[in-house]
């Protein structure tokens, strides 16, 4: 086994000079990416602070003009109508089937050369239909019509018949929940 002593204080210091030449070189660096590091979450919370202090535009609505939406000219299917001008929403159902009424909607059946009748009662919170079914439309009364609107009041449903090559019936409800 071999022992090696050196009693040099030059040696010593070399290593030691080396190493601290090389520290402030990695200090430098350190300092130089928490820098970086800083200022980069100092732009982030500016961008965030400046898009906080702008105010929200909503995108211009899109909507189509009532009559030429009720009417849906653009197809002969057989169709409702709804346009809610208080939310910027419109919509087409076919085919039949359920519809939330929301405050504020418009609901029009487009008129098509296939009905020949369309009707509509009213029916309790239980789904029981409340007097008698109404007519609203005839093709043999009412030829020069392109829709027929239908207002909605506070009964709890509203079931809307169109007899004609198909018929279709469509639910609107008051009192369900939306979204």
């Amino acid at each position: 086994m071999m022992l090696f002593g050196c009693g040099n204080s030059q040696t010593e210091s070399a290593p030691a000079t080396a190493a601290n030449e090389q520290e402030p070189a990695v200090a430098e660096e350190t300092n130089s990416l928490e820098e970086t590091s800083a200022n980069q979450e100092e732009q982030d919370v500016n961008e965030n602070t400046s898009n906080e202090e702008e105010p929200y535009e909503a995108p211009v609505s899109s909507m189509i003009d009532w009559e030429i939406f009720a009417a849906q000219e653009n197809t002969e299917d057989i169709c409702l109508a709804i346009s809610n001008e208080t939310t910027s929403v419109q919509s087409v159902l076919y085919e039949g089937g359920f519809y939330a009424y929301r405050e504020g909607d418009r609901i029009a059946i487009p008129i098509r050369d296939s009905i020949f009748q369309i009707n509509y009662y009213i029916s309790d919170i239980n789904g029981s239909r409340v007097g008698e079914p109404k007519c609203i439309y005839k093709s043999n009364e009412q030829n020069d019509l392109k829709y027929v609107e239908i207002e909605i009041g506070s009964e709890p449903a509203y079931y809307i018949d169109i007899y004609g090559s198909q018929n279709i019936t469509y639910c609107v409800s008051t009192v369900a929940q939306t979204e």
